[in-house]
C-alpha cells in the first residue's frame, strides 16, 4: 500500500515535544524518559540511625538548601534506614552532597535480613553504557554530572530500561539511580560511604523505589516523603469501628465485629497514573503471628472502575490463613486508578 509508512525499531523519545501524545490526566506532553515506571517508597515514618548528622525529612525530600546527612572530618560514614514493612526495592536514587567538600565518590549498599553487599547496575553518565558494581560503587560529583549532561544530545541518552522494561534507571545533574540486580527482600538498608571528593562525606537526598504499587490499609505507611506530593496511594478505614495494630512490629491493622452495627470496611486507592495492563492482589497477613486464627472471618473485596462506577470484579476471601497469602482480584487493562473496597 503506497499510502502507508511502517516504522520499526525501538522508540522511547521524540525531541520535538509538539509531536507527542498527551499522557491521560495531564495537561502536558511527555517523553517516555520523563515517565517514572516505579513507585517511590514512603520513608517518612521509617527508622533512621547514623553516627553523623542526619535529618531524615530533608534526606528523603532533597532540596538545594542543605544536605540531609553528613559526617564531618572523615571520608567514610554510614546511615541505616529500617523499613516499617519488608519490601523488595527495585532501585535507589542518590543525590550527592550539596557541599562539594562532602560529596561521596565511592559507596556500597548492605541490606538485612540478607546481611550482604548488594549487586547494583547503573547507567554510566560518562560512557552512556550500563555498568555494574557491588562493594565499590562510584558516585559522580555534581561537577562531573553537569559536564556529562552538557554532552547529552538527546534525552534518551540519560535513561536505560531493564527487567523486561519494568524499571528505568536515569541520571541528571542532580542525582544518579542504581537498580538492584537481584530481587531481594529488605527490612533495613545501610548506605556506606567509602571515600569522598573532599574531606567529609554527605548526601543531599536518598530515595528508594519499587516495581509494584502497594497500598496499605494503615494509611500512615502510604504518606509521601514530601508534603507537596499530591499523587500517592491512600486508604480510608470505616470510622464507626476501632482499628488497632496487629502483632508487635507488624504493618497491618485489624478491627473486630460482634455482629451488630456497620461492617468494618477499608477503601484502597492505588497510585496508578498511567493506563495499561495491571494485576491487583489482596495481601492477607497470617493469623499465627497474633493468634487470631479462631476469630478470623471472611471478607468481600470489590474492585471498582471509578470512571463509570462499575464493578470490575468481586471476590470472597477467607482470612484464617496461617501465613501471609496473596489473592488475585483482577488482571487486565485499567484506564485509570480503581477503587478496591474490602
Amino acid at each position: 500500500d503506497n499510502d502507508n509508512i511502517v516504522f520499526a525499531g525501538k522508540f522511547n523519545t521524540l525531541d520535538d515535544n509538539t509531536l507527542l501524545k498527551q499522557i491521560r490526566g495531564s495537561n502536558s506532553s511527555k517523553n517516555a524518559t520523563d515517565i517514572e515506571f516505579d513507585q517511590l517508597i514512603p520513608l517518612k515514618h521509617a527508622g533512621w540511625s547514623s553516627q553523623g548528622s542526619l535529618e531524615h525529612s530533608s534526606l528523603i525530600c532533597p532540596s538545594d538548601d542543605s544536605d540531609g546527612w553528613f559526617q564531618e572530618g572523615t571520608t567514610t560514614g554510614d546511615f541505616t534506614v529500617s523499613l516499617l514493612t519488608e519490601l523488595r526495592p527495585s532501585k535507589l536514587r542518590i543525590y550527592n552532597a550539596f557541599d562539594s567538600d562532602y560529596q561521596v565518590s565511592l559507596f556500597r549498599i548492605i541490606t538485612s535480613p540478607a546481611n550482604g553487599i548488594m549487586n547494583l547496575t547503573y547507567l554510566d553518565p560518562q560512557t552512556g553504557e550500563l555498568s555494574y558494581c557491588d562493594a565499590w560503587c562510584p558516585l559522580l560529583s555534581t561537577e562531573q554530572l553537569e559536564q556529562a549532561e552538557a554532552n547529552v544530545t538527546i534525552s534518551s541518552d540519560s535513561v536505560a530500561y531493564i527487567g523486561n522494561n519494568n524499571t528505568n534507571i536515569k541520571w541528571t545533574s542532580a542525582y544518579q539511580e542504581f537498580a538492584f540486580v537481584n530481587e531481594v527482600s529488605v527490612e533495613s538498608l545501610t548506605f556506606l560511604a567509602l571515600d569522598s571528593y573532599g574531606s567529609s562525606v554527605g548526601l543531599d537526598g536518598f530515595e528508594m523505589y519499587q516495581n509494584g504499587y502497594p497500598t496499605f490499609a494503615n494509611d500512615t505507611l502510604n504518606q509521601p516523603n514530601c508534603d507537596n506530593i499530591n499523587s500517592y496511594p491512600h486508604a480510608v478505614t470505616s470510622s464507626t469501628q476501632q482499628w488497632t495494630q496487629g502483632s508487635m512490629d507488624s504493618s497491618y491493622i485489624l478491627s473486630t465485629y460482634d455482629g451488630t452495627g456497620d461492617l468494618p470496611s477499608v477503601n484502597f486507592y492505588p497510585n496508578i497514573t498511567y493506563a495499561g495492563e495491571y494485576t491487583l492482589n489482596m495481601v492477607t497477613p497470617g493469623c499465627t503471628g497474633d493468634d487470631s486464627c479462631s476469630s478470623r472471618g471472611i471478607v468481600n473485596v470489590t474492585v471498582w472502575d471509578q470512571t463509570n462506577d462499575t464493578v470490575l470484579s468481586t471476590k470472597l476471601i477467607y482470612q484464617n490463613n496461617n501465613d501471609e497469602k496473596y489473592d488475585l482480584l483482577y488482571s487486565g487493562y485499567l484506564e485509570s486508578a480503581p477503587k478496591i473496597t474490602l
